[in-house]
């Protein structure tokens, strides 16, 4: 039920809900700071920005990714030199991951541009 709720909270998009989405970022619970994670990058709150750096280490795959989503979404330097520094990861899903936040950020940046990352 809790997930649930902060399921909501990102499907609102209201920046209030951002105490509760960055508490929750802090759960022991891995599904809990997976929708946390989520919900912020619904939110695109630069705020949440240094809570979703570590959980792009998260031992969860699932928070690991919704992380890199969220980061793609929110965007700011931050999150792209974090982005750029997971590129190289040994693991195929979080390159792909990385690599469509990174676009969706370019994407943000530029909606008219045709250029991507390389």
């Amino acid at each position: 039920m809790k997930a649930s709720a902060i399921y909501a909270m990102g499907m609102n998009s209201d920046p209030a809900w951002m105490p509760v989405l960055i508490e929750e970022m802090h759960s022991e619970d891995p599904e809990l700071r997976y929708e946390a994670a989520k919900a912020c990058g619904e939110i695109e709150e630069a705020e949440a920005v240094p809570h979703l750096l570590t959980l792009i280490r998260d031992e969860d795959i699932q928070v690991r990714i919704a992380a890199i989503e969220a980061l793609g979404r929110i965007g700011g330097g931050d999150a792209e030199a974090a982005l750029q520094q997971c590129a190289g990861h040994s693991e195929q899903y979080v390159r792909d991951a990385v690599a469509e936040a990174l676009e969706e950020m370019r994407f943000n940046r530029d909606p008219l541009s045709t250029d991507s990352f390389e």
